[in-house]
């Protein structure tokens, strides 16, 4: 297994200048930008830094169980990262599509076993970090996955979009669409170049069975595959 905290920082820390990460989001939205929309795309990029560091595990490391083990580690890290965030969140705040929130709602329902025809009043519900990870977060990552595999788009453009559509629920110029682009695939490159140099092929052992829980599937797939 790589050691996979400086990944971590990575994805958990994706605007290191605040003041740079403002001006790039209102030059997205060609206005400036308030506290809440900020602070909702700072998650938003967190989860597409996440998606950029699993893209590189799994195309820098060639043994798939190593992939699965180093990943599962790297998601429990952030899972630990968004638990230690005590402060509870306004749900509308951080999640802007509707369909979105329609889906948050149907989990969130069935993991409390709540009757259908209660209505949950989304204006007003408060969560926690890590509960907008697990249920918002995750899947995101299935959707950048399946963006990834469309024929004859460039790759991460068709990324760039729904992470501008998670960000603002609206489809943005191309100009603001290529920037991301661009943006995303220099984070990229990064994050290719942690994981090549935590990596050596030469020192790669059969570890036998993993401790860490595989990312949760939406979905029955190998999702350490491309």
């Amino acid at each position: 297994m790589i050691d996979t905290r400086i990944l971590r920082e990575f994805v958990t820390n994706p605007f290191p200048d605040e003041k740079k990460a403002r001006e790039l989001l209102s030059a997205i939205d060609n206005r400036q930008i308030s506290d809440l929309e900020f602070a909702r795309g700072l998650f938003c990029f967190q989860i597409a830094f996440y998606f950029l560091a699993w893209l590189a595990v799994t195309e820098q490391i060639d043994d798939t169980s190593l992939q699965k083990s180093s990943i599962g580690k790297l998601h429990d890290q952030l899972r630990a990262f968004y638990a230690n965030a005590s402060s509870k969140v306004k749900f509308s705040d951080f999640v802007v599509s509707q369909a979105e929130r329609e889906n948050f709602i149907a989990t969130l329902r069935q993991q409390l076993n709540e009757p259908t025809g209660r209505r949950i009043d989304t204006s007003t519900l408060t969560t926690s970090k890590l509960t907008l990870f697990d249920l918002v977060g995750v899947p995101r990552l299935w959707e950048y996955h399946d963006a990834m595999g469309q024929p004859n788009r460039h790759k991460f453009y068709v990324v760039a979009e729904r992470v501008l559509f998670h960000y603002g629920a609206k489809k943005y110029q191309s100009a603001s669409v290529i920037a991301l682009t661009n943006l995303l695939l220099d984070s990229y490159s990064v994050a290719a170049k942690i994981v090549t140099s935590v990596y050596s092929r030469s020192e790669v052992h059969d570890e036998g069975s993993d401790s860490s829980e595989p990312i949760p599937q939406p979905k029955q797939r190998s999702w350490w595959k491309w």
